[in-house]
């Protein structure tokens, strides 16, 4: 197994790139997680939480698998500007038929060596093809609203 940390960059950014390899048709698979609440006392707590996770699965015939990485602070729908990031993803996702996601909470990895989380991950529960039937939910691991309650917040 070879792991590759993405460097995360700003969300838009993180956002382009992920679905750039939802689109190529050399990648395998795309699985997403949602990772944990805050669990921290509140003057530590991570406002932002829970994070978009993600491992792009990558396979070369009778070598190994290389699984992209993307922790840390990389996408979340804690806020409305940043829900439409989340929204985009999950369109292309859903569009694509190759995208996943893992029913289990996420840990936060990022201060885990590249091989480590994507060994916390790859096997950290069971995953469903993310479609419309599953849509929300993936997003009622990234927030207390559902989508539509987002935009109807929005535009109240």
């Amino acid at each position: 197994m070879v792991a590759l940390r993405y460097s995360i960059s700003n969300t838009s950014q993180n956002l382009n790139t992920l679905c750039e390899l939802i689109r190529d048709q050399n990648c395998h698979r795309v699985i997403l997680f949602g990772t944990v609440e805050n669990e921290l006392d509140s003057e530590n707590r991570d406002s932002n939480l829970p994070y978009v996770a993600a491992l792009a699965v990558y396979e070369i015939p009778n070598i190994d698998s290389i699984y992209v990485l993307f922790d840390g602070i990389f996408l979340t729908a804690a806020r409305y500007p940043r829900y439409t990031e989340v929204r985009a993803l999950l369109d292309v996702a859903q569009e694509s038929g190759r995208v996943y996601f893992c029913e289990a909470r996420a840990p936060l990895t990022r201060t885990f060596t590249s091989e480590d989380a994507v060994a916390a991950l790859k096997d950290l529960g069971p995953i469903r093809r993310l479609d419309a039937d599953s849509r929300a939910d993936y997003f009622a691991l990234l927030s207390g609203f559902t989508e539509q309650q987002y935009v109807d917040i929005y535009n109240s």
